[in-house]
């Protein structure tokens, strides 16, 4: 603080005195460089100026901060301030000093265009001319090419070419002789080999060849084998085609017969039956034959022969024989192999002196089966002869009993099938009636053994077998 004076020459030319009071006052000062905005004494000020506030001063210099956007595009991946980017984004920023020394922060704005790598599938019939000026005609899966898309970015490009060769196609069929066959319109009456050609779904060609076969119609031989002890048929079909099946009258199939597709049947009829088969060359209907066939009850006929008398001589030299068969429908007679023919009763003398016996024979027969009996009759004229045959519960011809001429010793022994002696005599006159111990024996064949002495031969003692059935 002060009061200075200061004298000068006013304009009159006189002395001019000016006297200064000055007054010191403590204050203070600030200086200050900020960015945006600064703060003093509880106020912000965003611009620069000078500021008091009571004694103090406030000399502010504001700069301001500033900000940018960087806008790129880029193919697949763009790196930014050491970041690498591979999508679009708007987000990333990155912050930096300007000159005035603020904040510069500038903002990402990213577009990334995809470069694209496709396949080019290609089928064709014929050769083909690719983007890359190349014809090709061959399949291949090599070639490519890069182009620009329309973002900028490359374009891979590989071609897939199939080359469609002509579609062959081969056809087997058949059918039967004296049909037709329709292939793609046309009627076909003979085999051979035949071709089409149509368009696929790719519009290529398409060959269809045909092998046909006329088949001929099957044959079928069905042989028909009575068998008469089973009373059954053994049925065999003799055919060229594998597939065959059986129908009986309508009702279901007879598992005992067989398989309903065998070729070979055992069938055993109760009642008369019809029986049908089909056959064919495969299981679906392509040329099938039919045949049928009757089959009446299997009949087995039992040859039976009454005779009389047991043997001839000079006193008895005509036999007399009847057919007591049964099951029968025809017969025959037959004496020493000559045919006597079918009467139900056979009258015959012969000449005693020609055999020392006669072999008669009757064949009988059914529908389907067959059966013989033989009767040994023999002639007397010495020695002894033995029946073969008597039959205890009727009128005649009740008792075995053995004719002799010129026997002077007679012991008879009869045994069964089991070998129990079931009768034994010494009087040549006594017959066996059929019994043993009062019971009557079995229908069966029984031995007869004889011991004898001959009047011819009054030194040897003879022995003398054979047979004799029982039939009741």
């Amino acid at each position: 603080t002060t009061t200075p004076t200061y004298t000068t020459t006013n304009a009159a030319g006189c002395d001019s005195t000016v006297t200064l009071h000055l007054t010191i006052i403590a204050c203070s000062s600030t200086t200050v460089t900020a960015c945006d905005s600064y703060t003093w004494n509880n106020t912000t000020y965003t611009t620069s100026g000078i500021y008091t506030s009571g004694n103090d001063t406030l000399y502010l210099t504001i700069n301001s901060s500033t900000t940018g956007d960087t806008t790129v595009t880029a193919c697949d991946s763009f790196t930014w301030h050491g970041t690498e980017y591979t999508a679009s984004t708007d987000t990333p920023t990155y912050t930096t000093t300007n000159a005035a020394g603020c904040d510069s922060t500038a903002t990402l704005h990213l577009t990334i265009n995809n470069s694209y790598e496709t396949v080019d599938h290609i089928e064709s019939c014929g050769p083909y001319t690719w983007i890359d000026g190349t014809t090709y005609n061959a399949t291949t899966s090599s070639p490519h090419v890069t182009l620009v898309s329309h973002h900028g970015c490359d374009s891979l490009v590989h071609l897939d070419f199939y080359f469609l060769p002509v579609a062959q196609s081969f056809i087997s069929d058949s059918f039967c002789s004296g049909s037709s066959y329709i292939f793609n319109g046309r009627e076909l009456s003979t085999g051979g080999t035949y071709s089409d050609t149509l368009k696929s779904s790719s519009l290529c060609d398409s060959i269809i060849t045909l092998n046909l076969t006329m088949l001929p119609l099957p044959q079928l031989d069905i042989e028909i084998s009575p068998d008469c002890e089973l009373h059954a048929y053994n049925v065999r079909v003799n055919s060229s085609v594998d597939f065959l099946h059986w129908e009986y009258d309508g009702h279901p199939w007879c598992s005992d017969w067989g398989p309903q597709s065998s070729p070979s049947l055992f069938v055993i009829p109760q009642t008369p039956i019809s029986l049908s088969l089909s056959a064919d060359y495969r299981p679906s209907p392509t040329c099938p034959a039919f045949k049928s066939l009757s089959l009446s009850p299997v009949v087995q006929p039992v040859a039976l022969i009454k005779a009389s008398p047991q043997f001839l001589s000079y006193d008895q030299h005509t036999l007399t024989a009847l057919n007591v068969s049964t099951g029968a429908s025809s017969f025959q007679w037959f004496i020493n192999g000559t045919p006597m023919g079918s009467d139900g009763q056979l009258t015959y003398s012969p000449d005693i002196f020609s055999s020392d016996s006669l072999a008669l024979l009757l064949c009988v027969a059914s529908e389907q089966c067959t059966d013989t009996a033989t009767l040994i009759v023999p002639i007397r004229r010495s020695a002894v002869y033995a029946p073969n045959v008597f039959t205890p519960d009727e009128s005649t011809n009740r008792l075995f009993l053995l004719k002799m001429h010129g026997i002077t010793y007679f012991d008879l022994y009869i045994y069964n099938r089991q070998g129990l002696l079931v009768f034994h005599t010494t009087d040549p006159e006594q017959g066996w009636d059929g019994t043993h111990n009062g019971i009557p024996c079995p229908q069966q064949n029984y031995v007869w053994i004889l011991d004898y002495i001959s009047a011819e031969s009054p030194d040897v003692r003879q022995k003398k077998k054979g047979s004799v059935l029982l039939l009741r």
